[in-house]
């Protein structure tokens, strides 16, 4: 049995639905030298009252932008484990051997650990926005030393996970170290339940995007790479402007440029996710996000709100 001790860190922001649910999965793992730190943002609800009933340390999100990036970061200064295990509040932690698995994958040579997931499909809008299983893309678990040392997460509000994972990367790469792809146990968690969720969570994306490609490219300093990236994070709004623009142009000249831009996208999605009906409705849910983006962006650009924060 290994002597290492494993970490959850957990961001929270009024997550009483969900962190009662989490805290009992993590405390169902047998494996003991653990410990859970809940790094709260200021909730108004019941979250932090149920974490300590839980067992878990509550620690105040400090900082000048909060947002889960940040409270991993805060976190994570006050753990006192040698792993870290990034975990999201409406996260779940099914298989009770989950901890001893990722604890012996690491070794002196491992910088951090990937896992599968498996998302839970409640309703119709998370079976429509999300896949089923999956390989995590970003580090579930990492080395203490590595998470300080590659520069911690940075405090960007979106797809701050992939800059954290080049920076583990490159970290890993500077002092020899390597990841590994664990297949053998995985964690679960809930993609957004309400096309109201999918809107808000599209205008924080595209509110804090800019600060996201910045970020890239200071890490990459390929303009290749940053310009692949930039027409990635704004497809779907590329798919809501293209529509949008068609309407407004329906009786111009102009109409049809727009027009073939959403036509191939949703002729794109559609042959994409033919043996899937629901994902089918991804026309739908595409909107919608593209809809949000563009709100965040506009809102970013005209300085009317920059906040890194959720919601």
């Amino acid at each position: 049995m290994s002597n290492k001790i494993i970490s959850f860190v957990i961001p929270s922001l009024n997550e009483e639905d969900t962190i009662g649910e989490l805290l009992d999965s993590i405390n169902r793992n047998t494996y003991r030298r653990r410990e859970v730190i809940v790094v709260d943002g200021g909730s108004n609800d019941k979250t932090v009252e149920i974490a300590k009933t839980k067992g878990a340390r509550v620690i105040k999100e400090t900082g000048s932008f909060k947002c889960p990036a940040n409270a991993l970061n805060v976190g994570t200064r006050h753990t006192k484990g040698d792993i870290i295990c990034i975990v999201g509040s409406d996260f779940l932690v099914p298989d009770k051997n989950f901890a001893s698995v990722c604890v012996k994958a690491f070794d002196d040579e491992t910088s951090a650990i990937y896992t599968k997931y498996r998302t839970e499909h409640s309703n119709v809008v998370e079976k429509i926005v999300s896949s089923r299983y999956g390989m995590s893309t970003n580090p579930t678990c990492v080395r203490r030393d590595v998470y300080l040392g590659a520069g911690s997460y940075p405090v960007i509000g979106v797809s701050e996970d992939s800059i954290f994972t080049l920076r583990v990367r490159k970290y890993s790469e500077l002092h020899g170290l390597k990841e590994k792809f664990i297949s053998s146990t995985f964690y679960s968690g809930h993609a957004v339940k309400t096309l109201g969720e999918l809107f808000k969570q599209a205008r924080w994306y595209g509110r804090t995007s800019v600060l996201f490609l910045r970020e890239y490219y200071k890490e990459t300093k390929s303009v290749f790479s940053l310009l692949k990236q930039t027409i990635s994070i704004n497809l779907r709004m590329i798919y809501f402007l293209s529509l949008l623009l068609s309407l407004l142009f329906y009786n111009s000249q102009f109409f049809v440029y727009p027009f073939l831009v959403f036509t191939f996208l949703f002729f794109i999605t559609l042959l994409k996710n033919l043996k899937n009906h629901y994902n089918m409705l991804k026309v739908l849910t595409n909107l919608i996000f593209g809809l949000g983006f563009f709100v965040g962006l506009v809102s970013y650009l005209s300085g009317i709100n920059r906040s890194r924060s959720r919601g």
